[in-house]
């Protein structure tokens, strides 16, 4: 049913979405980690913050590093770290080889809140992904930042060409 005139036992292959039905997808995707990440007294960019810092090796663990890895200013970073360190979830920790830098540190608070951290329920849902679906989302998505980025850098005004 649905494959008449088709031999074999051939099934038709899945059509391509349209460019528009892809990126209402990615943009669904967007507003639901972006809803689920107010959560455990957080924000998203400071959940953001929390998870780069836990990963990151030492030299990435100040506030430039994570301006950069979050595409905003540096104001913007130190507004972010302020408000972990204020709920404790970050420590501050002067550089031993530069007066003037800090070195951020999660704490046992912060580690303890990344438990709950609203990307597991994300991580839950991809692991229902098979393996070739999951190599195939990668690829697609590392493709995808990289075009988009290129993309908004080139466009006049963007300060970076």
């Amino acid at each position: 049913m649905g494959n008449e005139g088709m031999s074999n036992g051939e099934v038709d292959a899945p059509s391509a979405p349209s460019l528009a039905d892809l990126a209402d997808r990615v943009e669904q995707l967007n507003r639901m980690l972006h809803v689920h990440g107010f959560s455990g007294g957080l924000n998203p960019a400071q959940w953001a913050a929390l998870r780069h810092l836990a990963r990151a090796p030492d030299g990435a663990r100040t506030v430039s590093a994570l301006a950069l890895r979050q595409g905003v200013t540096p104001p913007t970073a130190s507004e972010t770290v302020s408000a972990l360190v204020r709920k404790g979830m970050v420590a501050r920790i002067p550089s031993p080889t530069d007066r003037r830098s800090q070195m951020l540190s999660v704490t046992e608070s912060g580690m303890a809140q990344l438990a709950a951290d609203p990307l597991h329920d994300l991580a839950a849902a991809l692991a229902a992904l098979d393996g070739a679906e999951r190599v195939a989302l990668g690829v697609g998505l590392d493709s995808l930042a990289r075009a988009w980025q290129a993309r908004l850098l080139a466009r006049p005004g963007s300060g970076r060409r």
